[in-house]
């Protein structure tokens, strides 16, 4: 179609042109992929992340209010940079879900099963939390908690601590793998 300005290319999108939605998509693909760039996203999680911003793009399309004197620019890096930044700080937990594999290199004792968490297949990572773990009671709250899955409760009966105790090592967990993460 060729249109070229967003006033034009959102009324026609909401009025369910389907062409005018590639045209925005085409207008706005450097920009999305500039702010991937400008937020630091991981290159493994650069592609779902422009998926994500196409998507966002159709929905921002759809409930733009043209009538509210702001520019759909402006509109779109605010939403976009707030979805970036969530996604983003779901990748930083996750990293935090080690895998079965992982935690038996360093763990002897490990027999689970239940494998539902992981984290990137990288064996410093695995070292670094080991080399921070400073007891066996450590590797064993790391082991139920996020291997087997069981809450801080099931945890204190196992090994016979306060929930309190569980709740400080798991903290204690997370923040050994955050500190790793914030160096890189």
């Amino acid at each position: 179609m060729g249109l070229s300005n967003d006033f034009e290319i959102i009324y026609l999108i909401q009025d369910g042109n389907e062409t005018a939605l590639l045209d925005l998509q085409t207008k706005y693909n450097l920009f999305i992929w500039k702010m991937i760039h400008d937020v630091n996203v991981p290159i493994s999680e650069q592609d779902d992340f422009f998926q994500e911003a196409q998507y966002l793009l159709y929905s921002a399309s759809k409930i733009f209010d043209i009538e509210r004197n702001k520019t759909f620019t402006r509109y779109f890096e605010l939403i976009l940079k707030r979805k970036f930044f969530y996604l983003l700080t779901k990748l930083k937990t996750n990293v935090l879900q080690i895998s079965e594999e992982q935690i038996n290199s360093f763990s002897e004792e490990s027999s689970l099963t239940n494998n539902r968490y992981s984290i990137y297949n990288d064996r410093f990572v695995i070292s670094y939390i080991k080399d921070k773990l400073n007891s066996k009671t450590s590797m064993q709250i790391l082991n139920l908690y996020f291997l087997k899955n069981l809450s801080y409760e099931e945890i204190s009966k196992i090994l016979k601590l306060k929930e309190k105790t569980i709740y400080n090592a798991v903290y204690k967990i997370r923040k050994i793998a955050l500190e790793l993460l914030d160096s890189y």
